[in-house]
């Protein structure tokens, strides 16, 4: 296992790429970080390009002598760069536990608040939407599959597999999942190609520990959103009780961040945890852009 820190900022209004760039080379990190130049809407050809936004992030190892040199660069412009933990794993330690929560994948699709979806929100908590579902067929702008037949959505954190995955998933006998449509926003017929997993088992809340941030709860359902913005690991309290291949569980969000077409929050993203069999499964079936580590447990 290796500890990286993810840094990333935006010196919007402080400078913009020059004041980075100035940053980054004081602290000799000039060919380690990528940088992004926003230019605005409104004036795309601006003569002064240096005096716009600037995303840029970085990966270090947690102990890299050079990072305190980077905070001390940021606190001097009042710039809080976002922060947070990348734990890297061995094979030989994913394969040993018995438990994997997926933190993301190598071929994500985003996915626009902005499509027209409709959305199920019987017993969905009406404050924080943790709990609402897209009703199928699941909208999303995908032209093509990549050869794993794997691709993970952002932000909501849904599965899209290919048909022949579906099919490996179904005679393989896993379970904790069922298969919806999918199809494109411009057209009305599903893309056969194409499917839904949704993951149907529920796994328990993460629970509050001293290195576990669980924060902000629902005031309505007490659902926590998870912490960000500085190293955390998030630890749970038990599997279920006879547990399935795949499972999901939500954490809340903010009120007032709203999904564009219902006008009202549809829950935070969806963790999607997997049994070790099932993580055997999608490794021989030749899914190689999942990213996952072994799940913490309080006890």
């Amino acid at each position: 296992m290796q500890d990286y820190l993810f840094v990333s900022w935006n010196l919007h209004d402080k400078g913009g790429v020059k004041a980075a760039q100035a940053i980054l080379q004081r602290c000799d990190l000039r060919h380690v970080a990528h940088q992004e130049l926003d230019v605005p809407m409104d004036d795309p050809d601006t003569d002064e390009p240096w005096s716009t936004g600037s995303h840029g992030w970085l990966r270090l190892t947690k102990d890299d002598p050079r990072l305190p040199r980077l905070f001390d660069e940021f606190r001097a412009l009042g710039e809080r760069p976002f922060v947070r933990l990348c734990r890297v794993y061995s094979r030989a330690e994913r394969e040993a536990a018995p438990w994997l929560v997926v933190t993301g994948s190598s071929t994500m699709v985003e996915v626009s608040a902005q499509v027209e979806q409709s959305w199920d929100f019987t017993g969905a908590c009406p404050a924080c939407g943790a709990g609402a579902r897209p009703v199928p067929p699941l909208k999303l702008h995908l032209s093509r599959m990549p050869k794993s037949g794997w691709i993970f959505t952002s932000p909501n954190g849904f599965v899209i597999v290919s048909k022949a995955l579906a099919k490996v998933l179904q005679t393989e006998k896993l379970t904790g999942f069922d298969l919806a449509t999918v199809r494109s926003p411009s057209r009305p017929a599903p893309d056969d190609r194409f499917c839904w997993l949704r993951a149907t088992s529920h796994w328990p809340p993460p629970v509050r520990t001293p290195t576990c941030r669980v924060s902000n709860p629902c005031q309505a359902c007490g659902r926590p959103i998870l912490g960000g913005g500085a190293p955390f690991e998030i630890h749970y309290d038990t599997v279920p009780e006879n547990p399935c291949d795949f499972n999901m569980w939500q954490g809340s969000l903010e009120s007032d961040r709203l999904n564009g077409r219902v006008n009202r929050p549809t829950g935070g993203t969806t963790q999607l945890f997997l049994s070790q069999r099932a993580y055997a499964v999608l490794k021989r079936a030749g899914v190689r852009s999942l990213r996952v580590e072994p799940v913490y447990f309080a006890r």
